[in-house]
């Protein structure tokens, strides 16, 4: 069980605008709100640093049902898009691994992908000359996000995986960084 779906009521907030506050894609919400999935410190700190709660609290059902819409919310971070995250992700792998490898992940490890690389970026954007680095924060971040992924499946890489990673990079960072970040305008209701 977590404290998801509380945490967004007593925000009154649409899973859209959480998501985009916390930076993942909207569809995604629905799982953490079924409660089925525990929180980790991926998600715990994502979601404290979205809304200037303690991680602690984060966690503590009491204290999100005695809070509600007492609490400023601090300012919103700049996020990547979402959508192009996992696009990025899941093409730099299948390029670089092939796509059978792509294809046995499942969503929850994808999404911490998606969390964990914009947690990496949005931590660099108040840094001075961070427009200037956003383009090479961008390649790290694609690269240690999938090299991640690849050490927690434990997969063998091709001999060519170095060589391929490379040449796929830089399109695949520029994808990110063009790629337009939904507006806080949403017809959602829930």
């Amino acid at each position: 069980m977590n404290n998801v779906k509380p945490i967004r009521h007593a925000l009154r907030l649409s899973r859209h605008q959480f998501a985009q506050r916390i930076g993942i894609y909207p569809e995604y919400i629905v799982t953490l709100e079924a409660g089925t999935r525990p929180l980790t410190p991926i998600w715990t700190e994502a979601i404290s640093k979205a809304f200037g709660y303690s991680t602690d609290d984060i966690t503590n059902p009491v204290f999100i049902a005695s809070h509600e819409c007492e609490h400023p919310l601090p300012p919103k971070r700049d996020y990547a898009s979402p959508i192009a995250i996992r696009y990025a992700i899941l093409a730099l792998m299948a390029e670089c691994a092939g796509l059978n490898h792509t294809l046995e992940l499942d969503e929850d490890q994808i999404a911490d992908a998606v969390l964990s690389f914009n947690a990496f970026i949005a931590d660099s954007a108040g840094a001075p000359g961070a427009e200037d680095k956003k383009i090479n924060r961008l390649l790290k971040g694609l690269q240690i996000t999938v090299l991640a992924i690849f050490q927690s499946c434990e997969t063998d890489l091709p001999s060519d995986f170095e060589e391929k990673m490379n040449q796929a990079l830089a399109p695949l960072a520029r994808l990110v960084a063009t790629f337009p970040v939904a507006s806080d305008c949403v017809l959602e209701t829930q």
